[in-house]
This record gives C-alpha cells, sequence and structure tokens, in this order.
C-alpha cells in the first residue's frame, strides 16, 4: 500500500505538539515526507532560511548534511546528530511505520558551545553575507549542551517511534476496514445473485428447469464463500422464520448452530443487557427497509457458551416483496473485540492524567459540554469549576528535580480526590494545575468548599520521608451566571485565581466582569510585547547618577521603556511582570544588555567623560545563561567589564540564595560591580548582607520619601553599608531637604527629579556632555 505520513497521522494536532516542544525548549523543529516534503515546522529561524540555504557555497554544506543524516537513516539508525559544517548541530529521528520509512522529525539549529564569533565573521565575509545581520542571527541561536541535549534526542526518538505506532494502528484498522467491506461486498454480490435467481423462479416457474442449473452454481459458490470466510455468515427467511448459520459460527460460540432455528433463539448468544436495544434496532430496520437503504449494520456484545464476551460488526442486506416487505435478511459477523478494546485503551488514555490516575483536560472539556447541555434545557441545575494552582510549585522541581515533583503531585491529587463524590469531580488541568467540577451548589456552599480544600493543605506533604509546605490558589466561575461556555468557564475560573495570586497566593475568588476586562487589556499588551523587538519599539532612557561629595554626574541607570505606537509610551510596571509570567523578559533584558554595551562603546569612542551605566535585571534572567552572554557582549563590542553596573532586587537572593550569590560571584570575578537594588524592603537580607557579594547598595524610593520626618531606616541602611565596605546610592530624591539629610549620614551618590529625569541619549549627549 503507497502511503504517506499525512494519511495516517493527524498533522494539525502535531504541528501543535511541536510548537509546545519549542515553547519548552526553543529549540526548532519540524517533519520532512521521505520524499523531501516539508510536512511541518516550528520555530525555524532565520539563520538558514536567510543565508546558509540561499548561498550555494554554504548550501551546498546544508545538503552535505542532509545526505549524511539520509544516508545514516537507511543504515537503520534511531537518530543522528549531524555537525553542519557551516557549524550548526542538527538532530534527525526516522518515522518507520510497518518497516516503510515515511518521515524524518528534526530539531535544530543550535550549538553545543558558546559560537566562535571570529569563525563566523570570517564565514559572513567569505561568503559575501551582511555580517551585522548575520552575527545577530548568530548571538540568537541557541547553545545547548550535549549532556542537556541527551534529553531532547530521547524525547525525539520516543515521538519518532510515538508518531510510528499511531500511524501502524491507523494503518493497521484501515486495513481491516478495507478486508471487512471486501468481503462484505463479496457476500452481498454472492447474496444478491441468489436473491435474482430466487425471483426469477418465483416469477417464471416455466423456466425452472432451465433456471435449475444455474441455481446450482450459485449456491455452490454461495457455500465455497461461507465456508472459507473468517466472519460468520447468516440468512435469515422472514417468511418461515428459518435461519442459515455458517460453520463459522460453531468455532467462534461453541453452540450447535442446529440449536438455533430461529430470530428468538438468538437471544442466546446476544448479551442480556444488549439483547432489548439490539431486537428493537433490527426489528425497526426490518419494518423500514427504505429508510434505511436496504442495509443494516449494528456493533454489540455476544457471549459464547463459556460466558465469554465477543464484540461483534453485523452487516446485511435486507431483500423484499413488490409490496416493499422485507421477506428475507443476509449477512455477516465479524468479531471486533480487540478492535474495540484497543479503542477503550486509547480513550481511556486520552481522558486520564498518566501521573495521578485522576480526569484529564479531555475528559474535563467532555464533561462540561455535556453538563452545560443539560442546563439549558433544566433551569434547576447549578454548575461551578474550580481552577486551582500550586503556589510556588516551580521552586520544588527546581530544587528537588521533576521526579519529587511528580511525586507530591501524586500526593496532592489523593487529598483532592476526597474531595470528589456524586456532585464534585476532579481532573488535572497540566503541570501543577487542577480543576474541579461541582454540582447542585450555592455561593456559601462554594466558598465552603474552596475554604475546605485550603485548609487541606496546611497540613505538610510528606515525601520520601520529607516534610513539603505548599499552598494554593483557587478560582471559582459558576455557570450561567458568570459563563455563557464551558470555554468560558475555565477562562473565567483561570482569571479569577490569577487575581487570588496577586493578592497574596493561599486564598481564593470568584469571578467577576471586571477581571475580564483587566485581563483583554494585559493580554493586548502581551500580544504587543511578542514582537516588540522585532518592531525595534523598545528604547532605552538614563537616569543620571550624582556623586553627592561632588555634584558631578558620575553615570547612569539604564531604564527600558516601550513605544507601543507614536503617542503611546507603555510604562515598565505594566509590560515587565508580563514578560516575566510569560517567559518574555530574559530576551528583552538581552536586548537592553546589548543596547547598553552599544551605547557605553559609542560614548568611549568619543571620549564623553562617565564611569559607569547600570543595568536592572530580572530574577529570571539571572541564571546560568548570564555570564556568558555579558562575556559575548564585551567581546563582540570590546566594552571593559568596569563600565557596566549590573543591578539586581533584594528578594532574588531572598528566594534563591546559593544559587544566585555565586552567579553574582561569577560576574564580579569577570569585572562588573553589582547594585543591590530596592534594598530594605525584603525582610531576611540582614543576616545575609556580610556574606553577599555586592558592591552597591541601593535605598528604594519608599525610604527616601519619608526620610525627612523618619530618618533612622535610612541612617542604619548606610551604615550596615558603610560597615561592609559598601557604596550607597539613594534613589527618588526629588527635594533639596531630602538630599541634605542623606548628605549628614553619608550617602556616596543619589539619583531622581531633584536633578534630572530619565533621559533619552541624544538629550543626554546635549544636557549633560554638552554636545550641540
Amino acid at each position: 500500500m503507497d502511503y504517506k505520513l499525512c494519511d495516517l497521522v493527524d498533522i494539525e494536532r502535531l504541528q501543535t505538539l511541536l510548537d509546545h516542544l519549542y515553547d519548552a525548549t526553543g529549540i526548532p523543529s519540524g517533519i520532512i515526507g521521505a520524499d523531501g516534503e516539508i510536512i511541518t515546522a516550528t520555530g525555524w529561524r532565520d539563520i538558514c532560511t536567510k543565508f546558509h540555504r540561499v548561498n550555494p557555497e554554504t548550501n551546498s554544506k546544508c545538503i552535505e548534511s542532509d545526505t549524511s543524516i539520509s544516508d545514516k537513516i537507511k543504515e537503520g539508525e534511531r537518530y543522528i546528530v549531524s555537525h553542519c559544517k557551516n557549524g550548526l548541530v542538527d538532530i534527525g529521528s526516522p518515522i518507520l511505520v510497518d518497516g516503510k520509512h515515511v518521515a524524518t522529525i528534526f530539531q535544530g539549529q543550535f550549538f553545543f558551545n558558546e559560537p566562535d564569533i571570529e569563525f563566523f565573521r570570517k564565514q559572513s565575509r567569505a561568503v559575501g553575507f551582511d555580517e551585522e545581520d548575520y552575527i545577530e542571527e548568530i548571538l540568537k541561536t541557541p547553545v545547548i549542551s550535549e549532556n542537556q541535549i541527551k534529553k531532547v534526542v530521547v524525547f525525539l526518538t520516543d515521538l519518532a517511534e510515538f508518531i510510528a505506532d499511531i500511524g501502524f494502528s491507523n494503518l493497521s484498522t484501515q486495513a481491516a476496514y478495507n478486508e471487512l467491506n471486501d468481503n462484505h461486498q463479496e457476500i452481498t454480490a454472492v447474496y444478491e445473485e441468489l436473491v435474482a435467481t430466487e425471483e426469477d423462479l418465483r416469477e417464471h416457474f416455466d423456466l425452472l428447469k432451465e433456471s435449475n442449473f444455474e441455481l446450482n452454481k450459485s449456491k455452490e459458490r454461495y457455500k465455497l464463500v461461507t465456508e472459507g470466510a473468517h466472519d460468520i455468515i447468516w440468512d435469515i427467511n422472514l417468511i418461515d422464520d428459518k435461519i442459515f448459520l455458517s460453520e463459522q459460527f460453531e468455532k467462534v460460540y461453541k453452540i450447535n448452530r442446529d440449536s438455533i432455528n430461529g430470530l428468538l433463539d438468538m437471544r442466546l448468544i446476544i448479551h442480556p443487557n444488549d439483547y432489548e436495544e439490539v431486537h428493537s434496532r433490527f426489528l425497526d430496520c426490518l419494518r423500514n427497509p427504505v429508510q434505511y437503504d436496504y442495509q443494516y449494520s449494528d456493533t454489540f456484545r455476544t457471549i459464547d457458551s463459556e460466558n465469554n464476551v465477543i464484540w461483534i460488526s453485523s452487516k446485511a442486506r435486507i431483500l423484499t416483496d413488490k409490496k416493499g416487505k422485507a421477506i428475507r435478511i443476509a449477512g455477516s459477523f465479524r468479531d471486533v473485540t480487540d478492535t474495540i478494546d484497543y479503542q477503550k485503551g486509547i480513550e481511556k488514555m486520552a481522558f486520564t492524567d498518566s501521573l495521578t490516575k485522576t480526569f484529564n483536560r479531555n475528559q474535563l472539556m467532555s464533561d462540561l459540554r455535556k453538563l452545560t447541555f443539560e442546563i439549558e434545557n433544566n433551569n434547576n441545575l447549578k454548575l461551578a469549576t474550580m481552577f486551582l494552582d500550586l503556589d510556588n510549585f516551580k521552586n520544588i522541581n527546581d530544587v528537588y528535580g521533576h521526579t519529587t515533583g511528580d511525586g507530591i503531585l501524586e500526593l496532592i491529587a489523593k487529598r483532592l480526590k476526597k474531595f470528589s463524590g456524586e456532585d464534585v469531580s476532579v481532573y488535572r488541568f497540566g503541570g501543577d494545575e487542577f480543576a474541579l467540577i461541582i454540582k447542585n451548589h450555592n455561593k456559601n456552599m462554594l466558598k465552603n468548599k474552596a475554604n475546605n480544600i485550603l485548609k487541606s493543605f496546611k497540613d505538610p506533604i510528606f515525601y520520601m520521608d520529607k516534610p513539603f509546605y505548599i499552598t494554593a490558589s483557587i478560582g471559582i466561575c459558576p455557570y450561567p451566571e458568570c459563563a455563557s461556555s464551558p470555554d468560558g468557564l475555565l477562562r473565567n475560573s483561570d482569571i479569577a485565581m490569577y487575581n487570588a495570586k496577586s493578592k497574596g497566593k493561599n486564598s481564593f475568588v470568584m469571578f467577576e466582569e471586571a477581571m475580564h476586562k483587566s485581563t483583554i487589556t494585559k493580554r493586548k499588551i502581551e500580544e504587543s510585547l511578542n514582537h516588540a523587538i522585532d518592531k525595534e519599539e523598545f528604547f532605552l532612557v538614563f537616569q543620571p547618577k550624582i556623586e553627592i561629595s561632588t555634584g558631578k554626574v558620575y553615570g547612569f541607570e539604564s531604564l527600558i521603556r516601550w513605544r507601543l505606537s507614536k503617542n503611546k509610551i507603555v510604562a515598565p510596571y505594566k509590560f515587565i511582570p508580563i514578560a516575566e509570567e510569560r517567559g518574555l523578559i530574559e530576551n528583552i533584558d538581552h536586548w537592553v544588555i546589548r543596547n547598553v554595551f552599544k551605547t557605553v562603546a559609542e560614548w568611549t569612542k568619543k571620549g564623553y567623560d562617565f564611569n559607569i551605566i547600570s543595568i536592572n535585571l530580572s530574577p529570571m534572567t539571572l541564571n546560568e545563561n548570564i555570564v556568558p552572554y555579558l562575556r559575548k557582549m564585551s567581546e563582540i563590542y570590546l566594552v571593559s567589564p568596569d563600565k557596566i553596573q549590573i543591578e539586581v532586587t533584594e528578594n532574588v537572593l531572598i528566594e534563591s540564595y546559593e544559587m544566585t550569590s555565586k552567579l553574582i560571584s561569577d560576574i564580579r570575578k569577570m569585572g562588573y560591580t553589582v547594585a543591590l537594588d530596592d534594598f530594605g524592603k525584603g525582610y531576611s537580607s540582614l543576616s545575609h548582607l556580610k556574606n553577599l557579594p555586592i558592591d552597591i547598595l541601593k535605598i528604594d524610593k519608599l525610604f527616601v520619601d519619608e526620610i525627612v520626618n523618619d530618618e533612622s531606616i535610612v541612617d542604619l541602611i548606610i551604615e550596615i553599608g558603610q560597615r561592609y565596605k559598601m557604596k550607597i546610592v539613594a534613589e527618588g530624591v526629588e527635594r533639596k531637604d531630602q538630599l541634605d539629610v542623606l548628605t549628614s549620614y553619608g550617602c556616596d551618590y543619589y539619583q531622581g527629579y531633584y536633578h534630572s529625569k530619565p533621559m533619552e541619549k541624544s538629550k543626554i549627549e546635549k544636557v549633560i556632555f554638552g554636545i550641540i
């Protein structure tokens, strides 16, 4: 049989799976058919499509890599890691259906090690690429170690085998049904020949002797078919209620076929729970043959002499007399037990969460659709959904690993199942999110249920004899008061849950319409934010830092701004939290770092007098990528690290002290200074301060605002910083009396509107450096 992958697998769902894979790993992926046709692709980068594949010299290297992968697939390799001579790495794994290579799944466009920038500059010049654009694409390409990629390889090969299994299952099912239809058509043809002969005998009795020879031949053929078929062939004469069953009947049911003398005797093999419904459908088909196009078809359970359940698929043709009354029906039984069992297994997998054994998202949506339909026809029914998200669960996975995280999720699911019953169902929505459907409720009942669930989390979860204290945030949405569809129910429960998180977590919130409007505004910002870098909508402003002892500009703090349209600038406090939540902040911070380095290089070359420019880093950007990225920027722009200061917030150190402390130490070893921003707003940094690898303490504007009326806190911060030989910067200085107090306590630097607002680069050059 000639077939392609698209004939066996739902390509649209496969595309969605690859999209999720790209979101999780950042590695582009795609599937290419055995004939070279691109079936689906996600996240493929410009480094190949815009550069390598369009240049004859670099394209020949691409083709060489393609050929190498193809050859190794033919040799039977489960996966191939290809080192393209253009410098990139690709992984391929073949999809084999019934031994036939139908497609290859790829992931690629990454480096095992930090790229040699000089190598790519030379390659760019050699082949005539735009060097700046080419190097920029190289810098966008992720670096993934060989140890890290092992997990991707395992997933890739498993995914290829999983797709192949689905394809083979669909191929087998299709072949089985084709065989059934072919067999049925053959039986139908023989039967129709018999019917035609019999009708001819009834209407032309005078030709009986001449037709007898042909009739006997037809009967012989019919006998051969019935004896040779794997299916059970049956024929019922409805005039005298006589039934014929082929020999296969006795092999399957271990019942003497002579004991079945008429239609009612079929009760012996039809499952008692199915009999009434099967019998009713069968009689309706006989009474209305025209309505059923003279065909009968059904699938139901039967039982053999040992009470084994056998699923059969029955198909037949109906013969009528001149008045349209059914006088005969003949067809076949096919054993489809394996197919039914397989389908049930697939359905169970499709509707059950493999980890927690609770219902999954598919079952949740199915149940919601059924229940909302019932409510539309019965206003007395009540329905609500609860959306539950575990607070800070990512920290458990990060610190203890995903095995521990999965074990804890199983225990949490068991705890939530205790709330299930006739009116409450529990589902795992995905990750650390669970959902509950609650029927027959009122508002107070929902609040009590949510409170009881939150109280159940007060007791620790014990995993491997270690206690884990976990809290949850819950969003509640009743139907139809606050939603008009299943999707609306889940969306609004999710919105309410995020409101619970924003209010401090470990709580529940009932959905209100105002929350949805706020979410729409947030989503619009999020949608625009995805493309802000590509559209060059971000820009930097710089706020001067003043040395108090001399009154001179010491340096600047770089601050990002977003020009969404000509007359609309979005403040950082509106889009930075969204960027952190959606995993976009690292790209944004890298954009800031890159542009600060460019500015420092430009100002240094022009001879402008400044000491340092500081960069604020999000907690999410302070990860294993930051040190190599800073090193890369320093090499590209030839900027000395002592011109750059890195600012981190106090809460980063509180939440992940050991990891962050090591990263900051590594950054300082490279020559950068590090400032602790928003100092004083946390609650545990004083105990860590003497051991922190910090050069600068920044006093938050919150304390500077009250400095004239309450000097003690600022005085204490300055004294602590000086004791540990740190420089002190005061933020948000807006009045002279504030500056006077800071001066009297020995503060080193200040910034704020008292000196100037943050300004764009061109204005800084005019106002600070006096460039006309």
